[in-house]
């Protein structure tokens, strides 16, 4: 009777091994969530950067023409100042 009583608080206390996360086992986890996170925040940082490079490229073609005007008008103010 002492035995069987012994073994119902016994099995009250013990956790149920479903339930427990062993430390290995948690920090498996943790690492598996830092891998989603930094391939998202990766993905992100790329898409930001795709975006700034065709900002980027789009401001230089645009600006090009207007620096190819200014130095054309310069050569030939030059070229009448030396003609002149």
């Amino acid at each position: 009777m002492r035995a069987a009583t012994l073994l119902t608080l016994a099995a009250l206390f013990m956790p149920v091994q479903s339930e427990t996360v062993t430390p290995v086992q948690k920090v498996l986890q943790m690492m598996d969530d830092m891998l989603v996170k930094g391939k998202k925040e990766k993905n992100a940082e790329m898409v930001s950067a795709q975006s700034k490079f065709t900002e980027t490229r789009y401001y230089i073609k645009k600006s090009a023409g207007v620096g190819k005007a200014a130095l054309q008008l310069r050569n030939a103010c030059t070229e009448k100042m030396h003609n002149d």
